[in-house]
C-alpha cells in the first residue's frame, strides 16, 4: 500500500486533511504528524512514498524538514501545502519540492496532485531510478534547436 505523511502543527488542520482524504483509506496508507521531528522519526520507521508538509512551524521548518528527506530518502515524493508564499521561502523550495500547493486547497486539487505524483512514481520502477531522479536539484536548460523549434 502506498504510505502518505502530512506534517503540520496546526491540529485542527490534520484532523481536515484526515477527513477529506478518508474515501483514500483502501489505497493510501496516512499518517498525520505535528512536526517536523515528529516526521523524521516516522520515516525512521519506515520510508514514505510521499511527504506533505507545511512551511511554516516551530523547530523544524518545512524546507529543513524537506531538505532532511531529500538528503536521506530522495525517492520520496516531497509536496508543500502551506499558506505562505513569501518569495524567499518558495526560492528556498525550488532544489527540494516536487510541487507546492497553496492553503487552502480545494481536496479536488489535493487528490490530483498527490495522485499525478504517484502516477509519476510508477513510471519510474525500480526504486534505485526513484533514488537517482529524487536527487536531482535543477533541470539543465533546453536546447536550443528545441527552443528553436517551440
Amino acid at each position: 500500500m502506498t504510505r502518505l505523511l502530512f506534517v503540520d502543527d496546526e491540529p485542527e488542520i490534520l484532523a481536515g486533511l484526515r477527513t477529506m482524504l478518508r474515501p483514500h483509506h483502501t489505497e493510501w496508507q496516512m499518517e498525520f504528524v505535528d512536526s517536523g521531528a515528529a516526521a523524521i522519526a516516522e520515516f525512521k520507521k519506515a520510508p514514505f512514498d510521499l511527504l506533505c508538509t507545511d512551511m511554516r512551524m516551530p523547530q523544524m521548518d518545512g524546507a529543513q524538514l524537506l531538505a532532511q528527506v531529500a538528503e536521506q530518502w530522495p525517492q520520496t515524493i516531497r509536496i508543500v501545502l502551506s499558506g505562505h508564499a513569501e518569495l524567499t521561502q518558495t526560492i528556498r523550495l525550488v532544489p527540494i519540492a516536487h510541487q507546492y500547493l497553496s492553503k487552502p486547497c480545494d481536496v479536488k486539487r489535493l487528490e490530483g496532485t498527490i495522485q499525478q505524483c504517484l502516477n509519476m512514481r510508477a513510471l519510474l520502477g525500480r526504486a534505485n531510478l526513484r533514488a537517482m531522479v529524487g536527487r536531482v536539484k535543477k533541470l539543465p536548460a533546453s536546447p536550443k534547436a528545441y527552443q528553436a523549434l517551440c
